[in-house]
């Protein structure tokens, strides 16, 4: 446990830096007054970044839109919950759970993640396998089936395919969702559904 003094010095740094931050804040607001613009502070949470903008507020607006802070992925399945989360191994021979399994019924609709192609689409040990290569890494789903072929292109939030058959972490009742960076890597996918939050305080 942290001692009084400790968490008394804790208290007096964030204090000072809020007391530079509010600083910089007022000298932005002074200096854009100045040339008839209005100053606003972009917060994404998910990000972790703070940004402050001394633009047109509507143009503050337009960039907040696009999306500049948005999840890098959606959920393969709509609406989503979670079963079992990631666990990769310590090391790559070990067992562990190299994905996510999220609530789904038999002939859910999936839809692709994130933008890319069919890798793969087919039966490995007696498992119905989808993979589509995105720039995130190869991400595979099953048990899934899809209409298309190898090499068709799908843009995120498109339909993939559907839920159907089983496999060996879920039966009738999940979709597990992997993202292979390697041979031997594996990417959490939860990661990319981070949500990104966009706050706007503007000053007229």
């Amino acid at each position: 446990m942290w001692g009084s003094s400790v968490l008394h010095q804790i208290r007096e740094h964030v204090r000072h830096i809020r007391h530079l931050w509010q600083r910089y804040l007022d000298q932005l607001q002074h200096y854009s007054a100045a040339a008839g613009q209005s100053v606003a502070v972009v917060l994404c949470a998910g990000c972790m970044t703070v940004m402050a903008m001394v633009l047109p507020q509507r143009a503050v607006l337009a960039s907040a839109q696009d999306g500049a802070c948005r999840a890098d992925a959606v959920a393969p399945i709509q609406p989503s919950t979670v079963l079992q989360h990631f666990d990769g191994p310590a090391k790559p021979w070990l067992s562990g759970h190299r994905g996510i399994d999220l609530a789904a019924s038999d002939q859910a609709a999936i839809v692709a993640p994130t933008a890319g192609v069919i890798s793969f689409a087919g039966t490995v040990a007696h498992k119905q396998v989808v993979s589509l290569k995105t720039k995130y890494g190869t991400m595979t789903f099953e048990p899934a089936v899809t209409a298309y072929q190898v090499g068709h292109s799908l843009t995120r939030g498109s339909t993939l395919g559907h839920v159907e058959g089983h496999s060996d972490h879920c039966d009738h009742h999940c979709l597990h969702w992997g993202i292979k960076l390697d041979q031997r890597q594996y990417r959490d996918p939860e990661t990319l559904l981070e949500k990104q939050q966009v706050r706007l305080k503007p000053w007229e």
